[in-house]
């Protein structure tokens, strides 16, 4: 190798071999740390802390059966009296929609249509019905408003005959079973 010039600010030891880099040409080298000259050590892997518990329950296995045990009951008990706990809120819903007729039409609608799919019991329409008829009462008390009663009664039709569909339904399908059951 000849001496040749270098421009200023390279060093003899500089190697000729590696191509001019500038500064953000790439993102890794401007990032690490600088490191000894033409060695680039491994990359350590960051150390893993351990997150400290973000709640008494988690550090408290007791603690935390009981919580799990408690949200089983509520479900519980509101699954065994799911009926009892909507009443009021269908109640005040079948109010508010009466004032809004096609809305309330159109709920009973999309509610038949799953009613028929999921295989919705009969006597759940059924119950309905009755509900929103209770409620009509209730709304005639401080309304005395002849054309929301309509709308609710209008409400009361619906669910009835979305009632005998699933019930139509449902003693096909016992029908049918019944056959399936005499022939084996």
């Amino acid at each position: 190798m000849t001496d040749t010039p270098r421009p200023t600010g390279q060093s003899p030891h500089d190697d000729d071999s590696q191509p001019l880099r500038r500064p953000g040409w790439s993102l890794i080298q401007d990032v690490r740390p600088r490191q000894a000259r033409h060695s680039v050590g491994p990359v350590q892997p960051e150390a893993r802390q351990q997150q400290p518990p973000t709640n008494t329950l988690s550090r408290n296995p007791a603690a935390l059966q009981a919580t799990v045990a408690r949200k089983q009951r509520l479900f519980q008990w509101l699954h065994k009296h799911a009926l009892a706990v909507t009443s009021p809120l269908i109640v005040i819903a079948s109010i508010r929609l009466s004032a809004f007729p096609i809305v309330g039409e159109s709920l009973i609608v999309v509610y038949g249509v799953v009613a028929v799919i999921r295989r919705v019991p009969s006597r759940v329409s059924f119950w309905l019905a009755t509900v929103v008829l209770v409620s009509i009462g209730i709304e005639f008390l401080p309304l005395s408003g002849v054309g929301r009663a309509n709308n609710s009664a209008l409400f009361v039709f619906l669910l009835l005959g979305v009632g005998l569909i699933c019930s139509m339904l449902e003693t096909r399908r016992m029908g049918l079973r019944d056959k399936a059951s005499r022939r084996r």
